[in-house]
């Protein structure tokens, strides 16, 4: 029971793929509904910000240098590793991994873990904020950037549009109603019932790319094997590699301890919905995307563990 209750979401998480997957030739339609998708979209991303405490930012804004640092390896650095292979996976793949690689920063677990790795999870909830309002523009000319060979009706306009409705006015539609202080407590103290809603959003985007990604499939659209071993390949390679560039910069740099294992999370780690509702409304698979969430989740799961344990051992 206790494994249940820690692990639901990635047993969740497991179901509504097989599901969507499975079900797909009955379940297609649920893939049309556009607005009933970007309305839960912009709500989970209400429901993530809502509990930020924006005043922790501003407090902490006199010492950008680590928060600065770990953006520019999350929207700078990090899609550049998709560029050689784009090409080369095609558009579904290859247009999965550019936008897996062109979102932005968690506004879910980037501070968590670093709290739980002993970093400082101010300078990541910095990068969450920053890294989520730079998006509006960095994505869209990002993949616009990378898939315009492979993607001929891509808008760069639309997109940065699109991102502004589904990531600015959530955030901001979150953080004014945290000037009402009742709400601002209840935000902090139910933190992780919103979480759990905000999941719970999070699994039915899931369940639309899994039916999406099927039906490409099934139309002869799929992927090949040795596609698909370059991406699982090169996910797992570009979430290390970024996050031990991270530490490395940031040492180089002689930023503290904690900054730079912030640094290294929040610069590595990659956000599901937006990148998910791109995928959904340019027909491009999601699943490199998952892959990268989850990656995530456990490997920075061990690296904070073991950074933590670093402060504990003797010596």
């Amino acid at each position: 029971m206790k494994v249940l209750k820690q692990q639901w979401f990635l047993l969740a998480l497991t179901l509504v793929v097989v599901l969507g997957m499975v079900l797909c030739p009955w379940l297609a339609p649920l893939t049309e509904y556009r607005q009933l998708r970007s309305g839960i979209v912009g709500l989970v991303m209400f429901l993530m910000a809502l509990p930020l405490p924006l005043g922790a930012f501003l407090r902490a804004i006199h010492r950008p240098q680590a928060a600065l640092l770990a953006s520019f390896i999350n929207l700078g650095l990090a899609p550049l590793l998709a560029w050689p292979f784009v090409n080369l996976l095609g558009p579904q793949l290859g247009g999965g991994l550019a936008i897996a690689l062109a979102v932005p920063c968690t506004l879910s677990t980037a501070a968590v873990w670093t709290r739980r790795a002993g970093g400082n999870d101010v300078t990541a909830l910095m990068v969450t904020i920053l890294t989520n309002l730079m998006c509006v523009i960095a994505t869209p000319l990002w993949l616009w950037f990378l898939t315009s060979r492979i993607i001929t009706d891509f808008s760069l306009g639309e997109q940065i549009q699109r991102l502004s409705w589904l990531v600015l006015l959530p955030i901001g539609l979150a953080q004014l109603a945290r000037g009402w202080p009742r709400l601002a407590n209840f935000a902090t103290r139910r933190k992780t019932m919103l979480g759990v809603g905000s999941q719970i959003g999070v699994l039915y985007i899931v369940f639309l790319g899994a039916i999406q990604s099927a039906l490409a499939w099934r139309t002869g659209q799929g992927d090949s094997a040795w596609q698909w071993a370059i991406v699982l390949g090169l996910i797992p390679t570009a979430h290390l590699g970024l996050f031990f560039l991270g530490l490395w910069l940031a040492k180089s740099l002689r930023l503290d301890t904690p900054d730079q294992r912030a640094v290294a999370i929040s610069g590595s780690q990659k956000t599901f919905m937006i990148g998910a509702e791109v995928g959904l409304t340019l027909g491009l698979s999601i699943l490199p995307l998952l892959i990268y969430h989850l990656f995530q989740l456990f490997a920075d799961t061990l690296l904070a563990d073991r950074l933590r344990g670093k402060d504990q051992s003797p010596g």
